[in-house]
């Protein structure tokens, strides 16, 4: 059974998905400026084109931060519910 202290801060969760949606954001703009790097890179040499290609692979796992971002916040919230704290007032 979870028990909760009205003094756990509120904005805590909001903290966490606003952190998540910025690093979203972030990583869908590192992707979509190395995507274009690499169509404008195909112009160019071919060694270097290749090269260029790698560059949105590489930065596709940026777009995983935000999910951890959200488990790690759930997961510490209900860690914080899982045991009754020392300090909690007896009925």
């Amino acid at each position: 059974m979870p028990y909760t202290l009205s003094e756990v801060e509120p904005g805590s969760e909001e903290a966490v998905e606003r952190s998540a949606r910025r690093w979203w954001v972030a990583a869908l703009l590192v992707n979509a400026l190395t995507t274009g790097i690499a169509a404008a890179a195909v112009l160019g040499p071919r060694n270097g084109a290749a090269w260029a290609g790698l560059l949105p692979i590489l930065t596709a796992p940026m777009l995983l931060i935000p999910i951890a971002l959200r488990q790690r916040g759930r997961r510490r919230a209900r860690s914080i519910h899982r045991a009754r704290p020392k300090r909690f007032p007896r009925p």
